[in-house]
């Protein structure tokens, strides 16, 4: 399945955007980074998501509003860009990017409850980047998927971190999260011990376990062969 050429461009201005407004606020490294990884998510997105599936969907909307939302943020700072990127996600609008008003998020996206638990655990992943970055300076891992993440937490943090389960690898951008209840935070990261998927890059136990794929991990097997994963938050 192909992604179309209106979302491919869609998928390039949030690219954009998401640079633009790293460096706008002087965060360099941060800048290259989301372009690293949001590039090997679009090398991959063609035969992960199967069409019309939840997962795929749900990007979809997220990009969506993602997307209207930041054009309209840049717009009186890069307006040029703005103007030209306008014009390819409001093709069919004849409005100009510089009449439109800021841009209202559906209210039913998220409750409150779930932007507790995104607040945690974006409070987490700073963590877990500064320990990764560690290890990197020190020449242990290479990359943050060369990381296994371990996280123990108060019930509180404990309970957000539970909600997103097997996501938590992909938010992190580790190769395992492993979650425990303890009385004060506690986040500890080693280098994995397995070895490298040739496709994910993620460093999986499962590696090896079949006969006629032995370069790929279960997850990548399945995404290529089988019914595909389900992912519910990232």
């Amino acid at each position: 399945m192909k992604l179309n050429k209106k979302i491919k461009n869609t998928l390039l201005i949030l690219i954009f955007c998401l640079i633009s407004t790293t460096l706008l606020a002087g965060k360099t490294d941060d800048a290259k980074s989301n372009l690293n990884k949001i590039q090997k998510q679009i090398n991959l997105i063609d035969k992960e998501i199967k069409k019309n599936s939840h997962g795929r969907r749900s990007a979809q909307s997220a990009l969506f509003h993602i997307t209207h939302s930041l054009i309209r943020i840049m717009t009186p700072i890069l307006s040029f860009t703005a103007h030209e990127a306008s014009e390819i996600i409001f093709q069919n609008n004849k409005k100009s990017i510089f009449t439109e008003t800021w841009y209202q998020f559906p209210k039913n996206l998220m409750q409150g409850k779930d932007l507790n638990d995104w607040e945690n655990i974006i409070e987490i992943r700073s963590i877990v980047n500064k320990k990764i970055e560690e290890l990197r300076e020190k020449g242990i891992v290479g990359s943050s998927l060369q990381s296994d993440v371990e996280i123990s937490a108060p019930i509180e943090i404990y309970n957000s971190l539970k909600v997103f389960n097997d996501d938590l690898k992909f938010i992190f951008i580790a190769s395992k999260v492993t979650i425990k209840k303890n009385e004060k935070l506690e986040v500890s990261v080693n280098k994995s011990e397995h070895q490298k998927c040739e496709r994910c890059w993620h460093y999986c136990e499962d590696i090896g376990h079949s006969e006629k794929h032995k370069e790929l991990c279960g997850r990548c097997i399945n995404n290529l062969y089988e019914d595909g994963e389900i992912r519910l938050y990232a």
